[in-house]
């Protein structure tokens, strides 16, 4: 995960229309090569397409297992008849008339008769799903950093998302985490930041650490106005009120199981000040947020 401030003053870099990064605070400009498309990006996803489906074709076609001599197939032409036509009055044709005797009578509401085989038409796409399950599991734990938002809301001028991601960060007090994530400084001076996540049911519980990030170090601790709040489809799972820069971590563990929609909602606190970066913030944050199936 790349973190998205600026090599100057640490701010914030916001998106800008050519697809540059702009710091908010001093205005330093960055270019961002991910953020380009290369110009085959076309050819690349049809080719693609035509891999996968050339795969399954060649999955589900039937194969010959003849063996026989090939060398001369005109001189085997006659016998290759005669066999052909001995089953088909002795095997193919007893067999067919025995199903349609067998099955005389059913009502045709009851859909394929039975003994017949149904379709491959049918069963190829359950098949191949069920193949592609056994042999690429979905993982038991999913850390919130490799999920996807479907939409977040901020009382900030910008619209990006009021929430970052960090890798090997601390809280408050020094403690080391593997993930972060935490209310970007710049979006703590407004209210109403929130993230939401689809989950379809798919998880049972989520686990992470409540705090505040080591970006709240030192900030005025007479501010006890921090908040964290986790919904499930509507219903409060966790809250957590009257945070501040002296606030302990905490370990949570919440039952998720048949959530559908899971919200985080945060809020901090930001000051102006007369320093090397000119300003300081409160910022609460999760660690190592773990989605568990």
């Amino acid at each position: 995960m790349r973190r998205m401030t600026c090599e100057t003053c640490n701010g914030r870099l916001v998106r800008q229309e050519d697809g540059s990064l702009k710091c908010a605070f001093c205005g330093n400009t960055y270019s961002d090569p991910l953020y380009e498309l290369p110009n085959n990006a076309e050819n690349i996803g049809y080719n693609f397409e035509r891999g996968r489906i050339r795969a399954h074709d060649e999955r589900y076609r039937p194969r010959n297992n003849y063996s026989g001599n090939t060398s001369n197939p005109s001189s085997n032409l006659g016998l290759l008849f005669w066999l052909g036509a001995i089953a088909l009055a002795f095997i193919v044709i007893p067999f067919f008339l025995s199903l349609l005797f067998n099955n005389a009578g059913q009502s045709s509401s009851r859909g394929t008769r039975r003994g017949i085989p149904t379709p491959t038409t049918y069963t190829t796409s359950y098949e191949t799903f069920e193949a592609l399950e056994e042999t690429n599991p979905a993982p038991s734990e999913v850390s919130l950093e490799d999920m996807t938002p479907y939409t977040w809301t901020t009382n900030a001028p910008n619209t990006s998302n009021p929430f970052w991601f960090l890798d090997d960060y601390e809280d408050v007090f020094g403690t080391n985490y593997d993930k972060q994530m935490m209310l970007e400084s710049y979006n703590c001076q407004y209210g109403n930041n929130s993230t939401s996540y689809r989950l379809f049911g798919e998880y049972s519980t989520f686990t992470f650490v409540s705090g505040a990030s080591g970006f709240s170090r030192g900030y005025n601790t007479d501010y006890t106005g921090g908040s964290i709040t986790i919904i499930g489809d509507g219903r409060i799972l966790y809250i957590r009120q009257g945070m501040s820069s002296i606030s302990e971590s905490e370990e949570v563990s919440l039952n998720i199981r048949g959530v559908d929609n899971l919200t985080i909602e945060m809020s901090g606190d930001y000051q102006t000040e007369i320093s090397l970066i000119g300003f300081s913030s409160f910022s609460p944050a999760l660690f190592n947020p773990i989605l568990h199936r």
